[in-house]
């Protein structure tokens, strides 16, 4: 039945749709030759009778047998329309949702209007039919290629969403079981292989141990040779993976690994490949060293372990009295309600930073690094073009040292997060924005200042090709009192 939906791609206008619903939502048994008879050439009325029929049987409003059909769930009310509606858009999110038709991974919070929204794509083809009859009762609102949630639907439209998302407890442990199966398949690979890697003796085989069955807290999972004549011990941390190269590494292995540096060896093993004849895991020694420093790698916190020694009375007392002092802020003259950092910026010598960023810009010329907080406001700035910084009106603001905003010639971009994640920009032009300016930009925040310092941006990756990817890190390590997040220039 679905096949033939894709067929379809709109039952009808808001009378028709009407029409048949009034016909076979009755709670009654009802004759489907005589109400398609009955709905033919209405003038106003728009309907398609076969494909709302095949529509609302897919979605269960009714049953139909021997060419008869009864409603199940919903019956229309003359009396009440808007609320008959109500409840069948409902009907059909909910059915749409449970039936896969629709791709929830898509849904998405937009901020700046303060909605849900969804992709176009995100529906399947079989679902435009239904997807264009909550476009017609205003259920969905198309935004160009996204269509945005009516508000009267949200609260309900999330609570599916939310349930849908939910791993049943048999799921979850099904998951574990697989990922365990693995990890055991690649430890046993890893003990075969190590036990040919040399030539060793029967007697330095069996030194060869899989540690992790008995001891799962050791930090590593294999204990075995680094070759047949030494006899020095090689302690094996096995990751097997599928599909591109990743792996979780716990701080407890972090530590071993450490502890061991020369010692110790990641093992990555492809699970697709290990019943493959000579086949070679990736092998890396001393990790500590060559997983964090290497560029290669992308390394990301998944979650952190929080805890204090202090009692909860304790910690109430500690955190009062810096609830609100993480910068220092004073208000706006002009808007009472706009709270304003005191220092907009800050300013550094090339004489006050260190060389490597010296070696990629020279020392003649000024650099404004900034940082960008999440992902939303990263994607203005590439949609715009334009970085920003937020200005007062007092003696210490940017507007009382033209220099280095006038001589700024590039932009280090940076995440204030990972300063390991940046990008950079050649500086065409800066101009000063006022609130509506930046309102008219789509600015993502929900109370833009007053007044902006704007700079034009243009990509420069050439440039990031010579920068390591610690530079940031490092440049911001070494500055004395420089407030997280806080933009600076660097001049002569």
């Amino acid at each position: 039945m679905r096949k033939e939906l894709k067929r379809y791609s709109s039952i009808g206008n808001r009378a028709g749709i009407l029409l048949l619903c009034r016909k076979v939502l009755t709670g009654n048994i009802e004759d489907l030759s005589s109400i398609g008879a009955s709905c033919s050439f209405i003038n106003g009325i728009d309907l398609n009778f076969k494909c709302g029929i095949i529509a609302f049987e897919e979605i269960k409003l009714i049953s139909i047998v021997d060419n008869k059909c009864q409603a199940k769930d919903i019956l229309y009310s003359h009396e009440d329309e808007n609320l008959f509606i109500a409840q069948l858009c409902r009907f059909c999110m909910n059915a749409l949702i449970d039936m896969d038709l629709i791709n929830i991974e898509y849904l998405k919070y937009n901020e700046i209007k303060n909605a849900f929204q969804i992709p176009m794509y995100a529906f399947s083809m079989e679902c435009s039919v239904y997807r264009n009859l909550l476009i017609t009762f205003g259920a969905l609102i198309p935004d160009g290629t996204l269509f945005t949630i009516n508000e009267c639907f949200e609260s309900e439209f999330s609570k599916r969403v939310a349930h849908k998302r939910k791993i049943s407890q048999e799921q979850l442990l099904a998951q574990l079981e697989k990922e365990r199966i693995i990890g055991e398949k690649g430890e046993e690979f890893v003990i075969s292989y190590e036990k040919k890697r040399c030539p060793f003796t029967l007697q330095q085989q069996s030194k060869i141990k899989q540690i992790s069955v008995i001891d799962a807290s050791a930090g590593f999972d294999i204990l075995s040779l680094d070759d047949e004549i030494s006899q020095a011990k090689r302690y094996i941390e096995v990751k097997t993976y599928s599909g591109n190269v990743h792996f979780y590494w716990s701080s407890n292995e972090i530590e071993a690994a450490q502890l061991r540096a020369e010692k110790y060896f990641l093992y990555l093993v492809d699970y697709s490949q290990i019943e493959k004849d000579n086949y070679t895991p990736i092998i890396i020694q001393n990790p500590y060293f060559n997983v964090r420093n290497l560029s290669i790698w992308d390394i990301r916190p998944s979650s952190f372990l929080i805890s204090t020694s202090c009692s909860s009375d304790q910690l109430r007392e500690i955190i009062k009295p810096i609830q609100h002092q993480s910068i220092p802020y004073t208000l706006d003259c002009n808007e009472p309600y706009m709270m304003v950092a005191d220092s907009p910026f800050e300013t550094f010598k090339w004489t006050d930073v260190n060389q490597e960023i010296m070696h990629v810009f020279g020392d003649n010329g000024t650099i404004l690094i900034g940082g960008y907080k999440n992902k939303r406001q990263l994607a203005w700035i590439l949609e715009t073009g334009i970085y920003n910084i937020r200005l007062g009106r007092r003696a210490d603001s940017v507007l009382g040292q033209k220099k280095c905003v006038e001589e700024a010639e590039n932009l280090i971009l940076y995440d204030i997060y990972n300063p390991k994640i940046f990008q950079v920009y050649n500086i065409n032009g800066h101009c000063e924005k006022k609130k509506e300016d930046m309102i008219a930009l789509k600015y993502p925040t929900r109370c833009p200042g007053s007044l902006y310092m704007t700079f034009e941006i243009t990509r420069n990756a050439a440039l990031e090709t010579y920068m390591d990817k610690n530079i940031i890190s490092n440049l911001l390590a070494n500055l004395e009192n420089h407030k997280k997040g806080t933009p600076l220039f660097i001049e002569p």
